[in-house]
């Protein structure tokens, strides 16, 4: 595995789930990259706007980054903290969470009682000050869950200001892994409420060959289709496959591509990527549903026009199930199914991406897309 998660927040996403109420916003007046960011505006208590997401694993050892923009420094009621980071065991047992001090520094703390109350201070940044208002800056935590040799690493900007280690990391929940993440407030008893924007969001395990640390400031672009690719097998409801599938922003269900035959593919050149650096992975997004009764799948698809030989190369990733309604499926690739290795810019931009019938006889596919983590 690795990395198990990326948001660029450029499209709202299927994968995560505003938690605590409160509100969660996407915002085009402030981006970090791309069009969007994330917005998770602290309220009153009962009320302070955060998201959970699932990692798609379980794990004792994970990893988050995310770019922050911090709204404002208090809550309604005064309340300097707020929560910023807590791992969960489940949707609700937390065992671990980072917040931002009154000292504008960052504070571990784990979860002493499976209550809304109680937490045991673990440590602090070793410097203040570090979080202000209205300016863009990169967060990194590394955490291992241990009842004694537990661990949390924090940079900011890229310099570490707190490293744990041989810690109890767990709480009294009876996890003994991690599969969720909570950004924002987790629990009711901590009425510090936490306002910012957020961006270039990666979350990783350290199992795998590739990405077992914190890749550090990264961007994660959202890429789209600009054009038709070497197969275009499925029928678009009107004008051209590409033109169907392009959406930046919320995908629309007046436009989509279709096909009764298992096998079918669909392929398209991609917007390039803005930089030039090393890409530490590619998580493909397929928005589809099944037009008949039965079985149905999907599944991304790459391809290579000259390979080895010569010769022109598809690379399939996982098939996923589809449903009768428009949902969303997403698969993450740490390295190219071409080389084996780690993907370059170069091989991004000769690539053609897309999607194919996984299996059964029909379904529409809507907003394929890509994010890209340069």
């Amino acid at each position: 595995m690795a990395i198990l998660r990326m948001h660029s927040f450029d499209v709202p996403s299927f994968d995560y789930y505003p938690f605590h109420g409160g509100s969660v916003t996407y915002e085009t007046a402030q981006a970090r990259t791309g069009a969007r960011s994330l917005g998770l505006h602290g309220g009153p208590f009962n009320n302070p706007g955060s998201i959970r997401m699932e990692t798609g694993s379980a794990d004792t050892s994970v990893w988050i980054q995310f770019a922050m923009y911090r709204i404002i420094k208090a809550n309604a009621t005064g309340n300097l903290n707020g929560p910023l980071v807590s791992f969960l065991s489940s949707s609700t047992e937390t065992q671990t969470m980072i917040e931002i001090n009154p000292d504008d520094g960052f504070s571990a703390y784990r979860k002493s009682a499976d209550t809304e109350s109680g937490v045991t201070l673990l440590g602090s940044s070793s410097a203040s000050s570090l979080v202000p208002l209205s300016s863009w800056h990169f967060f990194e935590a590394t955490f291992t869950l241990h009842p004694s040799a537990g661990s949390v690493a924090i940079k900011w900007d890229g310099v570490e200001v707190l490293n744990l280690t041989g810690v109890q990391t767990t709480s009294n929940h009876p996890g003994s892994y991690i599969n969720n993440i909570v950004i924002g407030q987790q629990y009711q008893q901590n009425s510090g409420n936490l306002a910012a924007y957020f961006d270039d969001l990666i979350i990783g395990n350290t199992s795998g060959s590739f990405n077992t640390v914190p890749p550090g400031d990264a961007r994660v672009e959202y890429l789209v289709p600009i054009g038709s690719g070497s197969k275009t097998q499925f029928t678009p409801l009107s004008g051209v496959n590409w033109g169907n599938v392009d959406e930046l922003g919320t995908a629309n269900d007046a436009d989509y591509n279709s096909s009764p035959d298992t096998g079918a593919t669909d392929l398209f050149p991609m917007s390039n990527l803005t930089g030039n650096g090393l890409v530490h992975g590619v998580r493909s997004i397929i928005r589809a549903r099944k037009d008949d009764a039965g079985y149905r799948k999907i599944r991304p698809e790459f391809f290579k026009t000259i390979g080895q030989g010569d010769t022109e190369r598809l690379y399939g990733g996982i098939d996923a199930s589809v449903a009768d309604s428009f949902t969303y499926s997403s698969q993450i690739f740490n390295s190219s199914p071409d080389t084996g290795v780690a993907w370059t810019v170069e091989e991004i931009a000769d690539l053609q991406f897309g999607y194919s019938v996984g299996g059964g006889s029909q379904f529409s596919a809507d907003a394929w897309i890509a994010e890209f983590t340069p």
